[in-house]
């Protein structure tokens, strides 16, 4: 059933100038509306529903955003004033969808929203799954033991009953299918900003080392594994090398990415565009201090086109971090230099919050607490610290935080916590902080990644180290901190970077080291696989 919600709607030029965050955008010459529907409106987990964005007048030409929670998922171009998207509906409960459109031709930007509803689908228990030495096979009855337990569906075949007992963690026994093993000449060490879904389906990528030159790639990679090296970084190249940051995807379908060192003239560095088809150019090359050195997070999209960034020792207070903008056209500015009263060193990338209009992130150390920081900034500069680190709750956050569906933002630190070895952390936009789990090195250490939402409403993330082997784990976590470790690695890869997780409920990956080839990996499992003891 198509329903469409009646919000009033404004330009987005008026829109952005009444927000806490966003400066007013000159108006164009013709004024125009959108109208945001969708194709299925209470709609049931899996099935697809089609966004249908409608520009008046018609006339407008150009291009229209979709976004959710700070993140574009998709990008379409207008066909007589209409835009249309279609997806799989994979989250569950209620998700506040934008669609922009950016303006054109003399036509001013507008914006409207939508809730979308998901529904929980029926689900049906494959014969063979075990838990607790019992087994579903249609006749049976299997006892399942868990603190928090969530049907998403309709069990059918088995009677299920559910014994709960006070216990914060679970594992499981899922199987790593191996992708892409890295040996050097076809890259080495993934970057920690992990795989970028392009418009194509496939994943796209970054190697810190490893190609023709020893100095990093960008790569592509199918979902059966097919990998194709997209360019090699090279030494005093113009390009820059030695790419930490992963990939971001722009409103004009190609990625942005930052490299470490090796700028045009100077040693700090670069933003670079990569087309799918592997042609490399430079956004922007610092000339010098203050430069944008060690940019390590992945850029963030601003709704208006642009990118935001951290550089970890850049900016003007002698190489302590700074946040930037960067227009696709090259110009680059500075918004705010970091200090030792607000955290220094911001390893992480940011995210955009929707709701305020702002981005947030993190610092990896100092701040009133001395272990770290979160923080908000707004597109002017206006910096807001949130919340402090102090050890006992987490130290060195060194991932990008990602927005939830009520608001609140979730993150990692590498160490700190009740062991020492990293915790999961939320934190509210007014900056109470909560602990969610603290790693025990049995259940993973030092996670680094940054956590993502799953389908099913969980948050999946990956430690560094730590797990069965040492060699670091893959998990998923409830906003409320109940831990299940998916996989443990071992001679399979090691130190795992940040997870995606598709629509199916696949999770795909890096590891930085391991492998046959001892150099990373790509990886992907399927968490549909129920396997429990």
């Amino acid at each position: 059933m198509k329903i469409q919600l009646s919000i009033k709607f404004f330009a987005i030029a008026t829109a952005i100038a009444l927000a806490n965050c966003f400066s007013p955008i000159a108006a164009q010459a013709t004024s125009t509306t959108l109208t945001l529907t969708s194709s299925a409106n209470p709609s049931t987990y899996g099935a697809n529903a089609t966004l249908t964005a409608t520009v008046t007048p018609s006339s407008a030409t150009g291009t229209v955003i979709f976004y959710a929670y700070g993140y574009t998922f998709a990008t379409v171009s207008l066909s007589g004033g209409v835009a249309t998207y279609t997806a799989p509906t994979t989250t569950l409960g209620s998700t506040p969808i934008t669609a922009a459109y950016l303006g054109s031709g003399g036509y001013t930007p507008s914006t409207n929203n939508l809730t979308v509803v998901v529904n929980p689908a029926p689900i049906t228990i494959a014969s063979g799954v075990t838990a607790n030495n019992k087994v579903w096979d249609g006749t049976t009855t299997a006892t399942l033991s868990a603190n928090t337990v969530t049907f998403n569906g309709v069990l059918s075949g088995d009677a299920a009953n559910v014994a709960l007992s006070p216990i914060s963690s679970l594992s499981t026994n899922l199987v790593i299918n191996t992708l892409v093993n890295f040996s050097g000449a076809n890259g080495a060490n993934p970057s920690p900003g992990g795989l970028t879904v392009g418009q194509d389906g496939n994943f796209y990528g970054t190697t810190v080392s490893g190609g023709t030159s020893s100095l990093g790639t960008a790569f592509r990679v199918t979902t059966n594994g097919t990998l194709t090296t997209l360019t090699n970084f090279a030494s005093f190249d113009p390009n820059g090398s030695q790419p930490l940051s992963g990939l971001t995807l722009g409103q004009d379908g190609n990625f942005y990415g930052t490299t470490s060192t090796r700028g045009l003239v100077h040693n700090t560095g670069v933003i670079y565009k990569l087309t799918t088809n592997g042609l490399l150019s430079i956004v922007y090359s610092s000339p010098g201090y203050p430069s944008i050195d060690y940019a390590q997070g992945n850029l963030a999209l601003s709704p208006d086109g642009s990118f935001y960034g951290t550089s970890a020792f850049g900016g003007t207070n002698y190489g302590l971090g700074a946040v930037y903008r960067v227009t696709t056209n090259g110009t680059f500015t500075i918004i705010y230099n970091f200090n030792t009263s607000t955290g220094i060193n911001p390893y992480s990338g940011l995210v955009f919050n929707t709701n305020d209009n702002c981005f947030y992130g993190t610092t990896t150390t100092n701040g009133p607490g001395g272990y770290g920081t979160v923080f908000r900034i707004a597109t002017n500069g206006t910096f807001t610290l949130l919340a402090n680190f102090i050890n006992t709750n987490g130290s060195y956050p060194n991932s990008t935080l990602v927005l939830g569906p009520h608001g609140s933002l979730y993150g990692t630190t590498t160490y700190g916590g009740s062991n020492n070895v990293g915790t999961v952390f939320q934190v509210t936009t007014n900056g109470t902080l909560t602990t969610l789990v603290g790693f025990n090195t049995n259940n993973g250490a030092n996670p680094q990644g940054a956590l993502t939402f799953g389908p099913d409403g969980y948050l999946y993330g990956t430690t560094y180290s730590g797990g069965s082997y040492g060699a670091g784990t893959v998990f998923k976590v409830t906003t409320n901190g109940i831990l299940t470790t998916l996989v443990n690695f071992s001679s399979n890869g090691s130190g795992p970077n940040y997870v995606y997780v598709g629509t199916n409920g696949n999770v795909n990956g890096t590891t930085f080291t391991g492998g046959t080839g001892g150099s990373g990996t790509v990886f992907g499992l399927n968490t549909n696989i129920i396997t429990a003891s």
